[in-house]
């Protein structure tokens, strides 16, 4: 998992999270998720997730 933090989340407007929808083999291996956190159209954070799967 790598994840940056840009700035602190704020009390008085929305904050809202995405998550991009891993789209990797057919088999599952070596996809990722990506995370995003954004406040009054900035990111404050942003991460990517490695899935693995046995």
């Amino acid at each position: 998992m790598d994840v940056s933090f840009h700035r602190y989340v704020e009390f008085g407007s929305p904050c809202w999270v995405r998550a991009v929808p891993p789209s990797g083999a057919a088999d599952g291996v070596g996809r990722s998720v990506q995370v995003e956190a954004i406040q009054a159209k900035v990111p404050v954070f942003t991460a990517t997730a490695d899935l693995l799967f046995t």
